[in-house]
């Protein structure tokens, strides 16, 4: 049998593992560029997953700043007199006088100054007295105290401690 008759016998086979052949390498390339683009779309999707929590985050931060905005600008003078007041009567400290000062303007908030002037019998709860004021949920600072000791003749003076204490409540200005 010669070479064109093995060719004629088996044509149609030859035929068949070529076209097999030819559509074998035709889905080989069809696999790997899929096999790429999943390998692209799964690397698209942990980027977004990145942005997505990102996002989220960023969402809980302007939220939680929003409440603290709130939370600062709520500042009414009556409402700062009374906290004032009952962190006074805790701390066993008498308010003489309270003077509202004028406010200070800064780029994003404002500062409400005030004048207190304290007295009390101990050094403790004056102490008593700025700490509770520093730690309360409203935002208080401390400019300036000035304690003095009074000695006097009279009742009403002997054994006083008299504080003058400026501090500062914040206001936050929306832009």
């Amino acid at each position: 049998m010669s070479q064109m008759d093995f060719i004629q016998k088996y044509k149609n086979n030859i035929i068949n593992i070529g076209v097999i052949i030819i559509f074998a390498i035709v889905a080989f390339n069809i696999y790997k560029n899929q096999s790429m683009e999943i390998v692209s779309v799964n690397e698209n999707k942990e980027s977004e997953e990145k942005k997505n929590t990102v996002l989220e985050e960023i969402s809980r931060l302007e939220k939680k700043m929003d409440d603290i905005k709130k939370f600062i600008n709520n500042k009414d003078v009556l409402l700062t007199i009374n906290t004032l007041s009952d962190i006074a009567k805790e701390a066993s400290v008498r308010i003489v006088s309270f003077k509202p000062l004028p406010e200070q303007e800064f780029p994003n908030y404002k500062r409400y100054p005030f004048e207190l002037t304290l007295e009390s019998g101990s050094f403790h709860n004056l102490g008593k007295f700025i700490n509770s004021l520093e730690s309360n949920n409203n935002i208080y600072i401390v400019d300036n105290a000035d304690i003095k000791s009074s000695f006097g003749t009279g009742e009403d003076n002997k054994g006083k401690i008299k504080m003058n204490l400026k501090i500062s409540t914040i206001l936050y200005k929306e832009k």
